[in-house]
């Protein structure tokens, strides 16, 4: 450990030493890609469910989709609480309903494509005027 005499000298050490660090860190390092041993191994493919459906199917599963969200919203039984309470508590309970409908894990991806279709129409009608 070194002592200093005054806090001037400590300030140029500290200096020095955080420009050699600079240094260190700006030097080249040459690294090497490793060798793959395993060349006789398959590469292991993640199987995605969306992008290995036909057009086929994803069409037929949108349309079906859709026709459950219909269905769903047009249950009378759902909205039997409604009439009974404030307009507050109305709306959260409309918003509570179309949670439930829209956000199922199974057609989150499609109500995400409906919405996307639904506003290319929108933008073609708004442009059109």
């Amino acid at each position: 450990m070194v002592v200093y005499n005054t806090q001037l000298e400590d300030s140029a050490n500290n200096i020095k030493n955080y420009l050699n660090n600079i240094k260190t860190k700006k030097e080249f390092k040459s690294t090497s890609l490793p060798k793959n041993n395993d060349n006789d191994k398959k590469e292991e493919v993640l199987e995605n469910p969306f992008l290995d459906i036909t057009l086929r199917k994803f069409i037929d599963d949108f349309v079906l989709t859709w026709h459950k969200i219909i269905f769903d919203l047009l249950e009378i039984k759902r909205y039997d609480n409604l009439k009974k309470a404030e307009f507050w508590d109305k709306f959260m309970y409309l918003l509570h309903i179309f949670i439930d409908i829209f956000w199922v894990p199974d057609r989150i991806f499609y109500v995400g494509v409906g919405f996307i279709i639904l506003s290319f129409f929108v933008f073609f009608i708004t442009v059109t005027n």
